[in-house]
């Protein structure tokens, strides 16, 4: 068994075949001359995408002929030989090709999962009859030939006619934007690095499950030089940065705190208005770490952000279109395309308090899914320690920051023998006492 040095180590060399099934060229292993590989997983997309940067001093460019109708299969191991990752894309691409010298060069190749390139090679026009999800899992399975994994939203059963002009992709995604629980939370369709089965989940539900249990990631100076501690430096956040957070002007411009909205139902002539305030939906969501971000008693020309219209929206909400059954803009009572203002405003919510965090790749390469799970974070205020007894981690806490997100995205990066992960992280909560907080106090 060989030891772990640091919680960045993996296999080193790596399996890394590129094949084409026509057999255009003999498959090739380019796992030795990898210099990097990166992955990308969003709760935003239905796939996987990512690149590899390999060294070419045998004729690899010319053997290949790269034409973006390639298959690469990566089989990943950790420094013991166990594998932990093993999946196949489609080469989408040559993205740079640089001469290093006479007689050799760098290639950099991207890469997505196949039912993305399927779904771009396909248009059906079909009807489709049930619930949202189903007629998603329905297109997944029949077009794409993937599993998916969902649940139940809260939308009666429709006939959707699928347009010609849409991909499979497409049209999941249209449907998906239409879908939400009862309390008006989004969906998300997504790949998974970790899984084969897509994905069709709730922003509600994310947050309603449990942290990933015994994981705490800190932002802390610490150091592993032994196998005795590499589980907490596996957890070490190495570097933290943030940009754009509380743009509050960004976030009225997507109607996360008040708009007006106008469903009009052309079959009978009849405009509906209806006011959509962020206090009045949001609170009924989930706040793992206790109280919504967000001072509903501030004002700006004596009125509180909730009250303001950022936009007026309106929507044609024709009924009727079938005789037994809705069409995918159809509601039974009025009041549910409320739903449809809830669900924008809690998306565009998700970007009010954020943060991107760089860690050693160590506990992913057990861990399985990561995407679309709550994580604990902690990280220490901005303030130097006194020499207090009874100061402690908990009384350092930055509980502006520390507490639990939601991870909405990770790019995981491969190079050399090291895996470093770098994962979006989110949250519209904070902790209670935040409020206590004093300058100069610990």
């Amino acid at each position: 068994m060989v030891d772990f040095t640091s919680p960045y180590d993996h296999g080193g060399v790596q399996k890394v075949i590129i094949s084409c099934n026509s057999g255009r060229f003999r498959e090739i292993n380019v796992g030795n001359r990898m210099i990097e590989t990166v992955f990308y997983e969003n709760l935003a997309s239905p796939f996987i995408t990512g690149s590899i940067l390999i060294a070419d001093s045998s004729n690899i460019f010319n053997h290949i002929n790269f034409l973006g109708q390639e298959i690469i299969s990566f089989t990943l191991y950790n420094v013991d030989k166990t594998e932990f990752l093993k999946k196949s894309f489609i080469i989408t691409g040559v993205d740079r090709y640089s001469k290093g010298n006479d007689a050799s060069a760098v290639i950099m190749l991207n890469f997505t999962e196949e039912h993305a390139v399927t779904s771009e090679m396909t248009r059906i026009s079909k009807s489709y009859e049930g619930k949202l999800e189903s007629i998603v899992s329905n297109i997944i399975t029949d077009q794409l030939s993937k599993e998916l994994i969902t649940e139940t939203s809260s939308q009666d059963a429709i006939r959707y006619l699928m347009p010609y002009t849409q991909s499979p992709l497409e049209a999941a995604r249209t449907l998906t934007r239409r879908m939400s629980t009862s309390n008006g939370s989004p969906f998300y369709l997504y790949s998974t690095l970790y899984e084969d089965s897509l994905r069709l989940e709730s922003l509600e539900t994310m947050l309603s499950t449990m942290a990933l249990s015994n994981v705490e990631f800190k932002y802390l100076n610490v150091s592993a030089d032994t196998r005795g501690d590499m589980f907490d430096a596996a957890k070490q956040i190495v570097t933290m940065s943030m940009s754009n957070n509380e743009d509050i002007i960004n976030l009225m411009r997507n109607d996360v705190f008040g708009s007006q909205y106008l469903w009009l139902d052309t079959n009978k002539d009849i405009p509906t208005e209806l006011r959509y305030r962020f206090t009045e939906s949001v609170p009924k969501m989930p706040t793992p770490n206790g109280t919504l971000n967000y001072d509903d008693n501030f004002t700006a020309n004596s009125k509180q952000y909730h009250e303001g219209v950022s936009s007026l929206n309106s929507q044609i909400t024709t009924t009727n279109i079938f005789n037994n059954i809705n069409s995918l803009n159809e509601e039974i009572v009025i009041d549910n395309h409320m739903k449809k203002a809830e669900s924008r405003s809690l998306k565009a919510l998700l970007t009010k308090s954020q943060f991107d965090m760089t860690i050693p790749g160590f506990y992913f390469m057990t861990a399985g899914r990561v995407l679309g799970k709550k994580i604990n974070v902690y990280v220490p205020k901005n303030i130097t320690p006194m020499n207090e007894a009874g100061v402690n981690l908990n009384t350092l806490a930055d509980k502006k920051l520390t507490g639990q997100y939601l991870v909405f995205g990770i790019r995981h990066t491969f190079k050399s023998d090291q895996y470093h992960v770098t994962m979006n992280v989110t949250k519209y909560d904070n902790k209670k006492s935040l409020s206590n907080e004093r300058i100069n106090v610990i």
